[in-house]
């Protein structure tokens, strides 16, 4: 689940036009745009903004409307979503299984209809939100229409898609479309950065998603998973297994650009080490570095470092990525002096 109490800094001004113009409101509304912007978490923040008993054009997060809506047990909304995604808004799945459902049921739809019924807890506004509503099977989308139809008084529904042109044409008539924001890259790069993100690594990451910033972020928390995962094998006193580590998932995820990279900041912290500094990614791994530098010479750490420098260069096109992959832990590993198994 990402940030509980604020809009993504390129939703603000989205956010702001929507709140403070809400004469003529309509029933419905149908949020649009690129994938990987945040448009679920724009249309959540939303709700719990409309329903803020202390604020109209933003959430205050202090009244108990937006407690209820951060426990997910707000009697006036509705929020309907895969299984897949449940968690992500602090959900439980409706059928907890192995793989989880991609799709929205037509029973979570049949059941927006007895929300819809009830009577409003605070004499007021209810929301239902349906996020992605392209996930919806025909069955699903006409029990959507029905309702839409002839919509249940002071109901607000929030639709979000990023694939408008796959809904049904009648349930975008019978909304108001509203656009929202792609970030530039800059302003990708500024809220990656705020994450603690290297400059270059995150946008690296924006330029791998064509501009996407929620699965860049994703793809950096990924690769810093693998590289925490790699230095606690380092850590151990045990001698090291080149085939465990290819069949590790958090490093088969990353592409061997990215491995490169994360081994030359840790053979930087290395060198910075074996120069008395502190290491400058890691540096909560001091004591294995200091563990490690204690037994080898400062030349041999720039010798890594340029070996893993040359191996970018071939790096795009490996005749066999797995093979170049295991040439490459071998070598970082016997030139910094483990056992192999």
């Amino acid at each position: 689940m990402f940030p509980k109490d604020h809009f993504f800094p390129w939703h603000q001004v989205n956010a702001q036009t929507f709140l403070t113009q809400q004469e003529n409101r309509s029933h419905a509304y149908l949020f649009h745009g690129q994938q990987g912007i945040g448009k679920g978490h724009f249309a959540w923040i939303l709700a719990k903004a409309l329903l803020c008993t202390s604020s109209h054009h933003k959430p205050c997060n202090q009244c108990q409307s937006c407690h209820w809506i951060d426990l997910n047990h707000h009697p006036d909304f509705k929020c309907v979503v895969p299984d897949i995604l449940a968690s992500d808004f602090g959900l439980t799945p409706l059928d907890i299984k192995e793989k989880l459902s991609k799709d929205v049921r037509v029973e979570q739809v049949r059941g927006i209809e007895n929300f819809a019924q009830l009577s409003s807890h605070q004499s007021g506004l209810r929301v239902i939100m349906i996020y992605p509503t392209e996930n919806m099977n025909l069955i699903a989308a006409n029990a959507l229409l029905k309702i839409l139809e002839e919509p249940p008084k002071n109901t607000l529904f929030l639709l979000v898609t990023h694939q408008m042109r796959v809904l049904l044409p009648t349930i975008v008539s019978r909304c108001r479309l509203w656009h929202l924001k792609t970030p530039t890259i800059q302003e990708g790069l500024d809220w990656l950065v705020s994450h603690g993100f290297e400059k270059e690594q995150a946008l690296s990451a924006i330029h791998a998603q064509a501009g996407s910033v929620i699965p860049a972020l994703t793809t950096l928390q990924e690769g810093t998973n693998w590289r925490r995962f790699f230095l606690d094998i380092c850590s151990q006193q045990e001698a090291i297994s080149i085939p465990y580590l290819l069949q590790n998932d958090t490093i088969k995820s990353q592409n061997i650009l990215e491995i490169l990279h994360g081994l030359q900041q840790i053979t930087t912290d290395l060198i910075l080490t074996k120069l008395g500094n502190s290491p400058k990614y890691f540096p909560q791994y001091n004591p294995i570095f200091n563990n490690i530098v204690n037994r080898l010479p400062v030349e041999r750490l720039f010798k890594l470092n340029q070996f893993l420098t040359e191996q970018k260069k071939k790096a795009n096109h490996p005749l066999n990525e797995a093979l170049f992959l295991q040439v490459i832990f071998q070598k970082f590993f016997v030139l910094l002096n483990f056992q192999l198994t």
